[in-house]
């Protein structure tokens, strides 16, 4: 199993992604949630990733398809941090951006954490 780590810039970017990811039907049940550790007097903390368990090639090519179509669609400024063990691939973008160069540089961080296991 590889785990991919996805940060997102902002609570409504975060939202939009996580509800984006949880409804592609190749991701269904691999996503989750990451939260830091609460400090000491808080109840809780807002979650600071998300994470996506992948242990084959068509789910890692739904993951970049997804993250694709996500930034197209967003239209806004978008701040992406996505990692896999030490690799890391990160993009911030505004507005009508090219995002093809970031999809390469996940697919190809995909690939490698896959060919690993």
């Amino acid at each position: 199993m590889t785990v991919v780590e996805i940060e997102v810039g902002g609570e409504e970017q975060y939202r939009s992604l996580d509800g984006w990811l949880r409804g592609e039907d190749a991701l269904r049940g691999r996503v989750a949630e990451a939260y830091a550790p609460p400090r000491p007097g808080e109840m809780g903390t807002p979650p600071r990733s998300l994470l996506v368990t992948l242990d084959a090639d068509p789910a890692a090519a739904a993951l970049a398809r997804s993250l694709e179509v996500w930034f197209r669609l967003r239209g806004t400024e978008v701040t992406l941090r996505v990692r896999i063990g030490d690799r890391v691939a990160e993009f911030t973008g505004k507005g009508d951006v090219e995002v093809e160069g970031f999809v390469r540089e996940v697919e190809s961080l995909l690939r490698r954490a896959l060919e690993r296991r």
